[in-house]
C-alpha cells in the first residue's frame, strides 16, 4: 500500500551543498560562478574544520556554514 504526505506534484529544489577541504578557494569562490552560471539558485558551503579565510570563518576560525542565494 503506497502512502502519500502530499497529492500535489511539487519540484526540488536546486541547491549545492560543498563540504570544504584543503582547496577552499574553489568552495567559496570559484564554484559559485559556476553553480551561478547553470541556474543553480542556493549555494550552501559547509566548513566543518574551519579551513577557509578569516572573512568567512571568523577570528578565531571556526567551523561554519555559508548560505549563498545566487540572484539571476
Amino acid at each position: 500500500m503506497e502512502k502519500r504526505i502530499n497529492s500535489k506534484p511539487c519540484r526540488a529544489i536546486p541547491l549545492v551543498v560543498e563540504v570544504v577541504s584543503t582547496n577552499w578557494d574553489d568552495d567559496y569562490y570559484t564554484k559559485q560562478g559556476k553553480y551561478e552560471g547553470i541556474g543553480i539558485p542556493e549555494y550552501w558551503v559547509i566548513d566543518y574544520l574551519g579551513l577557509g579565510a578569516k572573512k568567512f570563518t571568523g577570528n578565531p576560525k571556526q567551523p561554519t556554514i555559508s548560505i549563498r542565494l545566487i540572484r539571476k
